[in-house]
């Protein structure tokens, strides 16, 4: 009996070997499925975090791009504006300069026209500088101490003197023109001057609508000029 044991101990550990070796190469044989199927996992885990990190990178560049090209657009338009600025700065300077220029030189042959001045009356005609300004009808008539003059045009070249009053008058007082008196009106508020009184009266708006006719004549008074 003794000696049929050491034979059934070695059958018997003989199958717990075998099992533990099928059991590992189970094991074998699973864990490369298991570890390829991680490695999957990790691969499209990572491809979705490059993926997303890749948009964002990509949508940081549009908007650093939109901004830029926003900038540019703003500072073009800045530029833009200011170069238009100085532009019309520049064209009112010249207007300016040409208009004074113009004053100064018919304030000038002005003065010449009242000092050959021979009573009871003159007329003349004057020109403006530049010519396409237009001509004046310039009437000198002696009243008492003091000359009236009138200046008569269309009202286009009227404007001239409506426009630039003051530019006008010290013009004149630059030729030695002082204590001068400048009225302006038309040709037909003289005549139209009474009834228009009257209207006045009844029609309120009448003094709204003299304000809005056109001027075309200048009503200069030169004091002590006899």
């Amino acid at each position: 009996m003794d000696s049929l044991k050491p034979k059934t101990d070695k059958k018997i550990k003989s199958k717990e070997k075998i099992k533990q070796e099928a059991k590992e190469s189970i094991l074998q044989k699973e864990t490369p499925k298991e570890e390829s199927q991680k490695a999957s996992e990790i691969k499209a885990v990572k491809k979705e975090k490059d993926s997303s990190v890749l948009e964002s990178i990509l949508q940081d560049d549009k908007d650093k791009e939109l901004q830029r090209n926003e900038q540019k657009s703003e500072n073009s338009s800045k530029e833009s504006f200011q170069k238009e600025s100085v532009r019309l700065k520049s064209d009112m300077a010249k207007s300016k300069v040409k208009l004074q220029h113009t004053l100064n030189t018919f304030a000038q042959e002005f003065k010449e026209k009242v000092d050959s001045y021979k009573p009871p009356i003159m007329r003349v005609k004057m020109t403006l500088n530049p010519k396409n300004l237009g001509e004046v009808d310039v009437t000198i008539v002696n009243r008492g101490n003091n000359l009236q003059v009138s200046i008569n045009s269309n009202p286009t070249t009227m404007s001239i003197f409506t426009q630039n009053q003051a530019e006008f008058k010290a013009a004149l007082v630059n030729m030695g023109f002082s204590e001068l008196n400048m009225s302006f009106g038309n040709n037909n508020q003289k005549n139209n001057q009474n009834q228009n009184q009257n209207k006045n009266r009844y029609y309120y708006g009448s003094e709204n609508e003299s304000e809005q006719e056109e001027i075309t004549t200048l009503e200069i008074t030169l004091p002590r000029y006899g």
